[in-house]
């Protein structure tokens, strides 16, 4: 698979509704934003192990996919709280966060997720 592959796939199914690009160190920053871009009504996300995704990809996930429930980005190294705060704002409706080795992300994080949370179902 390559981000050229990705990309035809995001553009010619906008109902995607699950995105798992596990070990596919080849790919970039531009799969996944082709698929945020291009596939709104996403609702899973697993790309862990990938060594090019960065809070830019992120970013276009959580202001774009606001349906996402399910995400995966263990072994994700250039991620950080940049990044997952984005998604912590932009997915309301996250039920599961898997997140493994991901050294650029604290422990600030689960924080956020948690106010975030309770502000969401304690107006």
């Amino acid at each position: 698979m390559s981000d050229t592959g990705v990309c035809v796939l995001a553009f010619k199914c906008p109902g995607l509704l699950r995105y798992t690009a596990y070990r596919c160190k080849q790919l970039s920053d531009t799969s996944i934003i082709a698929v945020a871009s291009h596939c709104p009504l996403l609702q899973k996300v697993h790309v862990g192990n990938q060594d090019k995704l960065t809070d830019e990809g992120l970013k276009q996930l959580g202001s774009k996919c606001r349906e996402l429930k399910d995400i995966h980005f263990g072994q994700c190294y250039k991620i950080s709280d940049e990044g997952m705060i984005v998604i912590a704002k932009g997915c309301l409706k996250l039920q599961r966060i898997y997140m493994q080795e991901n050294k650029l992300v604290s422990t600030y994080i689960i924080f956020v997720f948690l106010i975030l949370f309770l502000t969401f179902i304690i107006p």
